[in-house]
Order: structure tokens, then C-alpha cells, then sequence
């Protein structure tokens, strides 16, 4: 009638029957009475009948409980696994041990057969370790012969290289048999105590630095070609028929000069191309006077690049380079890429142009023997000749990129000891000349580098 809605029949009857319990006094029999559910739980007889509400939460009352007998069934089987497991490693440890100190068990019958097994599993693992060990000895005395074989072969391949080279200084015989006996000799001395085995697993061992014969800066020895014609020329020096000798008139040698080491050659481990690299001053440059012939244009190189060495490089710049990050000529063999190549090229402000290569195979020999060089600067550009007993190559032309200083000037030639990464140049400089000759350039339209210089 107030518009509340009213509580619901069994909430009711629920409240109704508790107010009467308490409302009614109870005899002591009756107060102790009490009933116990399925679930377990114990109430008094006074408050039956039960609600469905109640109900409810002794069915809640006994699935927990069914609930928890099943977590500890499951704890127990559990327990027990983790012990059935335990004692099975614990008797496999014992019977490994048992195994490994060879006991024997209580029981003498039962014990023959085991101690013969563990002794039969001794034997064939021994057997398999010494064959194994006989298989690595075969392996080491065969990689061990292998590479005697390859050093010996490779022994007799310098051996011989020497002699080709002491037959083209015009060495006799007679000195080269003496020499090859003595060098035989001392080989002999230094490996007659070498236990291959032990130098295979002790690992490297020390090698025997080649003795490199310089006997040429005391005792000049002539080539095989001027030999055959009467007129010899040194090894670290130019031909005559150059003309440019410390008395010439028309240049002069820079070097070597007073207190220089002779030959020159780049330090093994340099820091960077200007750690130990050779710098000239080439005094008295006049561009105006160049193509005339009548200034100093010319510079002769007299080097020797070992068939082991990769590469080398020359440049020329002018006095203000910026420690050679402008450069006007650069001149670069480069013995083994692509088969090959000569490597001429100009550099602005750290920055390379566009190479103009070679293939060495077209050029005379840069490796491998002594040779001249012969840069001449024109107005048109920088023309490369290499020149070999009275015969003189025009290799290539590399046309002016940058304007060339003006005025009487002094250019710089540099030898660098290594290339923009750091990796070191193999090659020898026995003497440098600075000055004028005539324009040798002459028909020009086979020349690699004439007419094909781009700007861009």
C-alpha cells in the first residue's frame, strides 16, 4: 500500500520462524539437540526446517570439503612420485658408483658377471682412445709432410728466382753456385733438430727471417742486357743513355742525398701515409716554361717492386696541399686487383676524381724487377713513360685537372708509406732526378688518358 515491495515468501518465513524460536523458551533437551548434514556440519534441531538459502550453503560446505580431500589425495600421490623418484637416482648413482670403484655385490655367483662386463667396457674404450690416438699421430704426420713438401717447393722457387736475378745482375756462375751452397747449409743447421710432432702441437714456430742481399749499394753489378753490350749500368742507378747522372747539366739528383739510406722503402707498420713516407721538394717549376722544354718538367724514378708486393704510389702536388689532400698527379700499380691495373687519378679537398686505369698487362714489367719512371709535365698534362735499356714506353697521360701553380715555384713529390687505410706499400726507391728534357711525348692517339679527360 506505501509502494515498498514486499520481502520475498521463504525470506519471510525464515525471519518468522527465528523470532518464534527465540521468542519461545526452549527445554534443555532440546536445546542440545543437534543434527549433523552429509557435508559434516552440525546445527541445532530448533531452526528446521531449513531455508533454500541455507541449503545452499551446506551443498557449498560439502564441495569444499569433497574439494579438499581431493587436493590432499593428490598432495600425497605427489609426495610419493617425488620419493619413487628419488630412489631411483639415488640406486642409480649407487650402481654407477658400484660401476666406476668395480665392487662386487653379496652375492659371489651374481658378481662374476658384472665385473667381466665393466672389464670387457675398459677394454674397448681403451682400444677406441688408442685408435683414436693413432688416427690423430697419421693426421699430423701427413699435414706435417704436406707442408714440408709445400716449403720446400716453395724454397726452391725463390731459390731460383735468385739466380735468375743474380744471372741478370751479370753475376757469375761460379759466386751463384757458392751462394746457393751456402744458404743450403745454413737451412740444413737450423731445421736438423725439428720434431715435426712437437711443432704441430706446440704451436708456430720461429721462422727464419730471408736474408735480403743488398750487396748492390757497395759492389754495383751490371745487368745481363748492358753485360751482352759492353756497357753496364748499376742497379740503383739510371741508364747513360738518360742522361742523368749527378754531373748532368740540365738536372740534378735529389736523391739520395748526403746521409740518406739507400734504398729507401716504406716502414712495415706505419700509422697513417705520412708515417715514414720519403717527401721531395722539386725547386725551380715554372708552368709557363713547361711545354717549350726549357724549364724543369721532368722527374725520373729508379725503384724495385717485389712479385710479392700489392701495390705502391707516387704523387706530385703543390706546395700548398694540405698534407696531400690535394693532390695533381697520383700515380698507383696495383699488382693483384683485377689482374692488374695502373691506377692514375687526381685529388680535391680530400676527394678522389675519376681513376683512369691500365691493365699492367699492356705496360712493361712494375714488379718484379728494376725499373725507371719518367714523369714529364706539359701544358697539357702529366705523360708517364717507363723506360728499360734505351726503350721508352708512353704508359699513359693524365690531363691537367687542377690549374698548376704560377710562377717559378717548387712542387712536392711524395713516396707514401701505406694507402688511405693504413695498409703499408712494399717497393724500393734507390734515386730520384729532377729537371729538364725535351718534350718526349709524340703521336699521342693511342695513349690511355690523351683527349679523354670530363670535367664532370
Amino acid at each position: 500500500a506505501n509502494g515498498t515491495q514486499s520481502p520475498s515468501p521463504s525470506l519471510e518465513c525464515t525471519v518468522r520462524s527465528r523470532k518464534l524460536v527465540s521468542a519461545v523458551p526452549m527445554s534443555a533437551s532440546q536445546s542440545q539437540e543437534m543434527v549433523t548434514h552429509s557435508s559434516g556440519a552440525r546445527y541445532p534441531k530448533s531452526i528446521e526446517p531449513l531455508t533454500e538459502n541455507e541449503h545452499a550453503l551446506l551443498d557449498t560446505y560439502e564441495l569444499i570439503k569433497h574439494y579438499e580431500k581431493e587436493a590432499q589425495r593428490l598432495k600425497a600421490e605427489e609426495a610419493k612420485r617425488r620419493l619413487e623418484e628419488a630412489n631411483e637416482r639415488y640406486q642409480a648413482k649407487v650402481r654407477e658408483r658400484e660401476r666406476a670403484e668395480g665392487r662386487q655385490n653379496d652375492d659371489e655367483n651374481e658378481a662374476k658377471e658384472p665385473s667381466k662386463r665393466v672389464d670387457e667396457e675398459t677394454v674397448a674404450r681403451r682400444k677406441k682412445k688408442a685408435e683414436e690416438i693413432a688416427r690423430l699421430r697419421k693426421d699430423v704426420s701427413a699435414a706435417q709432410e704436406a707442408k714440408s713438401q709445400q716449403q720446400a717447393e716453395k724454397q726452391a722457387a725463390r731459390r731460383k728466382e735468385e739466380d735468375m736475378r743474380r744471372q741478370l745482375l751479370g753475376e757469375p756462375k761460379k759466386d751463384i753456385d757458392s751462394k746457393r751452397k751456402h744458404e743450403e747449409e745454413e737451412d740444413d743447421s737450423n731445421t736438423e733438430d725439428e720434431d715435426p710432432v712437437t711443432q704441430t702441437f706446440n704451436g708456430p714456430s720461429i721462422k727464419k727471417k730471408q736474408r735480403i742481399d743488398d750487396s748492390w749499394d757497395q759492389k754495383p753489378k751490371p745487368s745481363l742486357i748492358s753485360n751482352l753490350t759492353g756497357n753496364t749500368t748499376p742497379v740503383h742507378d739510371f741508364s747513360k743513355d738518360l742522361g742523368m747522372s749527378k754531373g748532368s747539366l740540365d738536372g740534378e739528383v735529389l736523391y739520395p742525398g748526403e746521409g740518406d739510406v739507400v734504398p729507401w722503402e716504406p716502414p712495415q707498420k706505419p700509422m697513417n701515409f705520412l708515417d715514414g713516407c720519403l717527401q721531395l721538394e722539386l725547386p725551380d717549376f715554372d708552368s709557363s716554361l713547361v711545354s717549350s722544354g726549357s724549364g724543369n718538367n721532368t722527374v725520373a724514378i729508379k725503384f724495385h717492386a717485389p712479385n710479392e708486393s700489392s701495390r705502391f704510389s707516387i704523387n706530385i702536388a703543390a706546395q700548398n696541399n694540405d698534407n696531400f689532400n690535394d693532390i695533381l698527379l697520383h700515380f698507383n700499380p696495383r699488382h693483384f686487383q683485377r689482374g692488374g691495373q695502373l691506377v692514375i687519378n687526381d685529388r680535391k679537398e680530400t676527394r678522389w676524381g675519376n681513376d683512369l686505369s691500365v691493365p699492367l698487362s699492356q705496360l712493361p714489367l712494375m714488379f718484379g724487377a728494376q725499373s725507371t719512371l719518367i714523369i714529364q709535365i706539359n701544358s697539357e698534362g702529366f705523360d708517364l713513360f717507363m723506360q728499360s735499356e734505351g726503350n721508352r714506353v708512353h704508359c699513359a697521360r693524365l690531363e691537367h685537372r687542377a690549374d698548376l701553380p704560377e710562377g717559378k715555384v717548387s712542387l712536392m713529390l711524395q713516396f707514401p708509406s701505406s694507402d688511405d687505410y693504413g695498409n703499408p706499400e712494399n717497393w724500393q726507391v734507390f734515386r730520384v732526378w729532377w729537371g729538364r728534357k725535351p718534350i718526349m711525348a709524340g703521336d699521342i692517339s693511342g695513349v690511355a688518358g690523351a683527349n679523354t679527360y670530363d670535367s664532370v
